[in-house]
């Protein structure tokens, strides 16, 4: 794999060691659709850990991103990750949510 010198920054600040955990919040990818990644969800992506949520709606977001830029209609459907935690918590704070 070739990485030029801001991709080998970037991994690299990514995946460096943060023994305290001071680290994690600052977002680093962000879509013009209001889907971000952060420091700490971007972590995951190393071996044996598991996907966070935010990777998946990431990896959405750039297939939708790809199928609008090469015009074409959008053939794959997806439910949103934050569908899950209404469901699962039908707290009154989700209930007057319209999506």
């Amino acid at each position: 794999m070739n990485l030029n010198d801001i991709c080998t920054y970037t991994a690299a600040y990514i995946f460096m060691r943060d023994d305290e955990q001071l680290l994690g919040d600052e977002v680093l990818v962000r879509t013009t659709s209001g889907v971000y990644g952060d420091r700490k969800a971007l972590k995951f992506l190393m071996p044996r850990c598991p996907v966070d949520d935010q990777i998946i709606n990431l990896v959405v977001a750039r297939a939708n991103w790809l199928q609008d830029a090469l015009g074409k209609k959008r053939m794959v459907w997806y439910m949103p990750t934050e569908f899950v935690v209404i469901i699962t918590n039908p707290t009154p704070k989700y209930t007057s949510i319209n999506y």
